[in-house]
């Protein structure tokens, strides 16, 4: 066998499994799933476009831009195109979830044991199992594991390779790479036009994070996070911005307009939203308050951990009006973060059994605070794939 093929055997069977898996719950939404969905309101945006009315497209167009693709490329309809796109997106979020933890971890943990932790990663859902108080069973929590959004599923890739590069800015004062530096752009302008959420929630957190380093003189890469992440996303959301809310509201009757508004998007009592935001995210709490100290001073987290926090800022205390006020969109950059959060959680957990020496079953007991926390995560993990199924009936 080809060291070619043992280094590329792995993210293939990662590829294979996870469009066994997910494959009837997209081809259900997409292609059989009666009703108006997000995924109808996107095809029929593309139609728009194909059409020639450019003017109702979106801001974040690179969905539609993928689907017009598929559609007369390879003579899809659009359901079975949109079907393609989803299933490829899946499977693209699992294999580049896999590179990242192989990259740390394969020497310590087989490779069967990673692409498991892969596919959960973006399938733990909130702990509803506590609360069965809405047939969605989402209203309310965040979670990085949604199947009813095409750009959702295409941003959790990107966001993941984007936030990766991003945390690299805070590692060394080393000479900037211009490379990487022109592939963190493009990342960033990507993120973009596929779903804007994320860099409204990345910005705000990047500039506190970056600020506090500078305060306590720590080492970061001022220059690169300019370059990269500051100037091309601030250009990109301005143009989105101006194209949402002016150009392409002036030749609709309904026009709709950034307002503050606590919990418009939520209309539940807020005993009812703090156990909802608690259940979304037990796992890195709990890893939070056993690992304080540690956990606060991981890179990785202390981004995560601000961008989950700033996040909820747009969830709850912003809206659109108009048309768009039920629409939640500020919503899903706390979604995003979520799965962002979730991911570097457990590579905090896998490093934290690495130096117990745990890399299986058979010695997981060997710490009592590391196996609660698998446990907790095994929970999330156990609603993720009742969310799944819940998903065919609701």
């Amino acid at each position: 066998m080809s060291t070619t093929f043992k280094r590329f055997q792995p993210y293939s069977l990662s590829v294979v499994l996870a469009i066994i898996i997910f494959s009837p719950i997209f081809y259900f939404l997409c292609c059989v799933k009666p009703g108006i969905n997000d995924y109808q309101l996107h095809i029929a945006a593309a139609r728009n476009i194909a059409d020639g009315n450019i003017s109702s497209a979106p801001p974040h167009f690179f969905f539609q831009a993928a689907l017009l693709l598929f559609h007369y490329a390879l003579f899809l309809p659009y359901r079975e195109a949109t079907f393609a796109i989803m299933i490829i997106a899946q499977s693209f979020c699992v294999a580049v979830v896999y590179h990242v933890l192989s990259r740390k971890y394969s020497e310590n943990f087989h490779y069967l044991v990673l692409i498991f932790i892969s596919l959960s990663i973006v399938s733990v859902h909130a702990l509803t199992f506590l609360f069965f108080d809405d047939h969605l069973m989402l209203r309310g929590y965040f979670t990085g594991a949604i199947y009813h959004n095409p750009t959702f599923i295409l941003i959790r890739p990107v966001a993941l390779l984007a936030t990766v590069g991003v945390v690299s800015f805070f590692q060394s004062r080393q000479e900037e790479n211009k490379i990487n530096t022109s592939l963190m752009a493009a990342l960033i302008i990507l993120s973009a036009i596929i779903k804007p959420n994320y860099l409204i929630v990345l910005l705000p957190a990047l500039a506190l994070l970056a600020a506090l380093y500078i305060i306590l003189k720590k080492a970061v890469r001022l220059r690169s996070i300019i370059t990269a992440v500051l100037i091309p996303a601030v250009v990109i959301l301005i143009l989105q911005f101006v194209w949402t809310y002016h150009f392409k509201d002036e030749a609709s009757p309904e026009t709709s307009h950034v307002i503050i508004a606590p919990f418009i998007v939520f209309p539940a009592p807020l005993h009812s939203l703090i156990y909802k935001l608690l259940l979304s995210i037990t796992f890195p709490l709990f890893l939070l308050v056993l690992y304080f100290k540690r956990v606060v001073n991981n890179k990785s987290l202390q981004l995560a951990w601000l961008m989950f926090i700033v996040s909820l800022f747009y969830s709850y205390l912003l809206a659109e009006d108009g048309p768009r006020l039920q629409h939640g969109n500020f919503v899903w950059g706390t979604h995003i973060s979520t799965f962002l959060l979730f991911f570097f959680s457990v590579v905090f957990l896998l490093q934290l059994s690495v130096e117990k020496g745990i890399s299986g079953l058979e010695n997981l007991w060997k710490n009592r605070k590391i196996t609660f926390l698998y446990l907790v995560y095994g929970l999330h993990l156990a609603c993720g794939i009742w969310y799944f199924i819940s998903k065919f009936y609701f």
